[in-house]
């Protein structure tokens, strides 16, 4: 007799189980905002998850029309369908990803709130970023590692969670 368990990994368990589109440090002042296809400070939808982890007490953040003021050590999760708009300076590591396991969305990430304050997480994205910029997703170990990255983000903020911290 086999013991089974069903978990989101289970089929296709070699995919990655993240698509990552950007991964950075990005920092917002005049002459980057300029750069930008569509202006921050327009209200637009999203089309892939944003994950950012403030590094800066400035600016301020609107998803669904919900005002997040960016504080140091703010976590901010877009989800795609949310509309979002950025105002004012700010600077932040940053990543967008799509993810490939609908089973894992529903069960690890539709569930999180839209900010959470966990300054812990930052050793967690400044070592992806860093790694990021190495790698480029060149091989499967970097795509791995990359995925295990967010991983660990995710498991922080489900302990944040769990311990009764409150979402901003």
């Amino acid at each position: 007799n086999v013991l089974s368990y069903s978990s989101p990994f289970a089929e296709g368990a070699m995919n990655e189980l993240f698509n990552i589109t950007y991964f950075g440090r990005y920092r917002r002042y005049p002459e980057t905002t300029a750069s930008h296809r569509i202006p921050l400070d327009t209200t637009r939808e999203i089309k892939r998850y944003h994950l950012q982890f403030y590094l800066s007490d400035e600016g301020t953040s609107y998803v669904n029309d919900c005002e997040y003021k960016n504080r140091i050590g703010n976590v901010l999760l877009v989800k795609p369908g949310d509309t979002r708009k950025s105002l004012g300076l700010y600077e932040c590591y940053c990543i967008h990803f799509d993810c490939t396991n609908y089973q894992f969305e529903e069960e690890f990430i539709s569930q999180l709130p839209a900010c959470i304050y966990a300054p812990k997480t930052e050793k967690l994205f400044s070592a992806a970023v860093s790694a990021f910029e190495i790698s480029q997703l060149s091989d499967k170990s970097n795509i791995l590692m990359m995925n295990g990255a967010i991983l660990n983000i995710f498991s922080d903020l489900h302990k944040i969670l769990n311990s009764g911290a409150p979402a901003h």
